[in-house]
């Protein structure tokens, strides 16, 4: 089987070597593609038992390799507290399945930093489209969590990011993943040979351990 390199999308028509990102209710898998699944934060205020519920249905489904993207948004939708609740739960889900957690923060590091202490989670939690400075990103790095930078990122902050923790995204990027493997990898800097065959190797371990 060819693993997918790029851990998040939301352009599966663009970038179909990619791990597709969908809510629970457009779950509908397609031969030889594997997803994320979860609540954004964004649709936190509307979130319902039966959404949840569908989610874990969902989240053993063997194309599921990931829980999220979910997290918590300080600037949109429910609030915090709310947000915190949904996340909560995900992250329970995360552990239950043996699934890696895909993180959508948006001025709440400090927030999730208490919630990784308490939750001593075993599965890995990747914060997608990070764009946070360098300092934040050692913080995180140090705390256990991994980055994934997409097309937009402080270069200070992916020099920051150990490679063993360093992921690539395209999320709603227009730019082929070679490109954005390749802008990634001048920036770090390394050769995109490298990147990649560091990405590769973590993408069996993480994602799909059990194939």
């Amino acid at each position: 089987m060819i693993l997918p390199s790029d851990i998040h999308t939301h352009r599966p028509d663009l970038h179909p070597n990619a791990i597709i990102s969908v809510s629970p209710d457009r779950f509908m898998p397609e031969p030889h593609r594997y997803y994320s699944v979860g609540i954004h934060p964004w649709q936190s205020a509307g979130t319902t038992p039966h959404e949840m519920e569908l989610l874990e249905q969902i989240a053993s489904h063997p194309q599921v390799v990931a829980i999220g993207e979910c997290g918590i948004d300080r600037l949109r939708g429910a609030s915090t507290e709310r947000q915190a609740e949904i996340l909560a739960a995900h992250i329970s889900l995360s552990e239950k399945v043996q699934k890696p957690l895909i993180l959508h923060i948006v001025r709440a590091y400090d927030l999730l930093l208490q919630i990784r202490k308490h939750a001593h989670p075993r599965q890995r939690w990747i914060l997608h489209g990070f764009r946070g400075n360098a300092a934040t990103a050692q913080q995180l790095t140090k705390a256990g969590c991994d980055l994934s930078y997409g097309e937009r990122y402080q270069p200070a902050a992916l020099q920051a990011t150990g490679l063993d923790r360093l992921w690539i995204e395209s999320d709603e990027s227009l730019l082929p993943y070679d490109t954005l493997l390749a802008q990634v990898a001048q920036d770090y800097p390394c050769t995109t040979a490298l990147l990649q065959a560091s990405i590769t190797h973590r993408m069996k371990e993480v994602f799909f351990s059990e194939i």
